[in-house]
């Protein structure tokens, strides 16, 4: 009895993959229309007809947004550490390509950031580091807008927000001298 339910409910779910539905495309927005699982169809704003069973799309926004990278501990040239964060304004330039070569966008712009920050924090000294920001930023940002630029996004500026250097107490109540905790 149940198994006749669940084939006609798989009826009914084929059957309304063959009606028609609207894609609505903000002025904000850009997308994909994968036809046939063999075309790709570029989205603009607009509307636009698909039919489930036959096609898929993906939309993503395409304006100036913003990102916050995580915190990274990371250490400097010369053994130092420094926690900081940094927020990314982006573009998407390339639709088609960042969806393409990015299942999560924001997640790519993400790691790749931190990545380049890690390795550009490796290479200087905290001295560096600290002497001119307005440098660092603008040279983190090229870096990132470069490596992007793969995935169709254009990077407009990396800004390092938060900037800490020196040891992080970790655990606090703790008595450096006994290592016990306070009571």
């Amino acid at each position: 009895m149940f198994s006749y339910l669940e084939w006609l409910g798989e009826l009914v779910k084929v059957i309304g993959d063959l009606i028609p539905r609207r894609i609505l495309v903000e002025p904000t927005h850009q997308g994909v229309k994968f036809k046939g699982m063999k075309h790709t169809l570029l989205l603009l704003p607009g509307r636009y007809w698909y039919i489930p069973f036959f096609s898929t799309y993906y939309l993503l926004p395409v304006v100036r947004q913003s990102l916050y990278t995580l915190e990274q501990d990371l250490t400097t040239l010369d053994g130092k550490p420094v926690k900081l964060r940094a927020v990314v304004s982006y573009e998407i330039t390339d639709v088609v390509t960042a969806i393409a070569k990015a299942y999560e966008v924001t997640d790519q712009i993400d790691d790749e950031t931190m990545g380049l920050i890690c390795r550009y924090t490796a290479r200087k000294t905290l001295d560096e580091l600290m002497d001119d920001r307005t440098r660092m930023n603008r040279e983190i940002t090229s870096l990132v807008d470069r490596r992007m630029e793969e995935y169709g996004i254009s990077i407009k500026r990396v800004q390092i927000t938060s900037f800490i250097s020196g040891r992080v107490l970790l655990h606090t109540g703790i008595d450096i001298s006994l290592g016990e905790p306070n009571g």
